[in-house]
């Protein structure tokens, strides 16, 4: 037993010697490598020796590179009166940003942000965002998301280039923060004015599925808010693709509809886009199971205000699967309404269409209430192949 305790003892010895050793050696490399950067005498020597620094990946070197990135920038890293200076100092300040980030060195992010603010280079400053977001930086957030919606919202040709690397290196940041605060100008990021090869536009929108998992609530603020039709359908496609339930995505589409149904007056919302928006907000409903007899009292205004055909015939088959008593309801009244327009001749081919589709949508809801209605319209004087199809729609009803 002596034995064994005194094997266990040496080994402890040896371990916590060698550990020891270890702590000691990274310390004494530490201090040899300060002392080498502190005693160069260029921004390239500087440059190059930070470069063997950053390879070592220790967070010991926090306080050498937030002191070096002070002193980089006491000394002016931009003088147009010294091009070859700031190029050099530009490129030293950078190395150091990006490792501050990489080590999530948060008591530089002050300093960094101060540079982020000054500098006039976009590369720059976009590395200093980056860095921000890589530390969870999230004090900063509020005005990385103004400079970002100011970029979206006012391009300027002459600098193009410089405010999409700017806008890049923003909607990593914010993407990077995970803060709901950040999520709506990088949403208008993703289908903002930018260049495909920045590839700004497709960054946001991956971006957008990992800020926060359930955008809704913000995404119901912009549909609210906005009257422009790309804004709105932009939005139902990043409800589709984020993590919300698929309650909360019927929430976004029907407060979507209700937008677009209470302001049908307005006629800039009769163009193409705008039926685009309210079909998408109606394939929402449907693809997610929507039942709830909300939606069914927002689509029947829909279709009484006779929107286009192809969104009417598409707002049936919702109703359909919807199968609500509201919804079966509705879908009861139209076929009553069209059969008393069939009974005094006054049904079109437009509304014959409408109808078959009715009919259709009933099967889906398989509601036996419909079956007085359909027995009414069997004998209301439809052509052939209506009758035929509500024969056969009768067969397929529970009693």
């Amino acid at each position: 037993m002596n034995k064994k305790i005194a094997a266990t003892v040496l080994a402890f010895v040896f371990i916590v010697g060698f550990a020891g050793h270890s702590v000691f050696a990274q310390n004494e490399s530490t201090a040899v490598w300060e002392k080498i950067y502190r005693s160069s005498t260029s921004d390239e020597q500087r440059y190059s020796v930070m470069l063997r620094i950053i390879e070592l990946k220790d967070r010991a070197f926090v306080p050498l590179l937030k002191d070096a990135l002070q002193n980089v920038y006491n000394s002016k890293i931009e003088n147009r009166a010294f091009p070859d200076i700031t190029k050099s100092r530009i490129a030293l300040a950078k190395i150091i940003i990006q490792e501050c980030g990489e080590l999530r060195a948060l008591e530089s992010s002050d300093l960094i942000f101060e540079i982020y603010k000054n500098s006039s280079d976009a590369l720059l400053r976009a590395e200093a965002a980056i860095s921000l977001g890589k530390m969870r930086a999230t004090d900063f957030v509020p005005v990385l998301s103004r400079d970002l919606m100011a970029i979206n919202l006012n391009p300027r040709l002459a600098d193009s280039r410089d405010q999409e690397i700017l806008a890049f290196g923003l909607v990593r940041s914010l993407e990077l923060m995970k803060s709901p605060l950040g999520y709506e100008a990088v949403f208008l990021a993703s289908f903002g004015w930018y260049s495909g090869p920045s590839l700004v536009k497709s960054s946001a929108e991956a971006a957008l599925q990992v800020i926060v998992e359930d955008p809704i609530d913000i995404l119901i603020g912009i549909v609210s808010v906005s009257k422009d039709s790309t804004y709105r359908y932009a939005a139902l496609l990043a409800a589709e693709k984020s993590k919300a339930s698929p309650s909360r995505k019927v929430d976004l589409a029907r407060a979507t509809l209700k937008e677009m149904v209470q302001v049908h007056e307005n006629k800039t919302l009769r163009q193409m886009d705008a039926d685009k928006v309210r079909k998408k907000t109606l394939e929402i409903m449907r693809d997610n199971g929507d039942t709830t007899s909300q939606s069914v009292a927002i689509i029947s205004q829909a279709i009484l205000q006779e929107l286009n055909d192809d969104e009417i015939l598409l707002a049936y088959l919702v109703l359909g699967t919807n199968a609500s008593a509201p919804a079966v309801d509705f879908l009861i009244s139209r076929l009553a309404e069209y059969n008393q327009r069939q009974k005094t001749n006054l049904i079109t081919t437009r509304e014959k269409t409408i109808y078959r589709q009715i009919l259709v949508a009933a099967g889906i809801a398989k509601s036996p209430r419909v079956r007085p209605v359909l027995m009414d319209g069997e004998f209301a004087g439809h052509d052939g192949q209506i009758i035929r199809e509500i024969k056969e729609l009768l067969k397929k009803l529970p009693q």
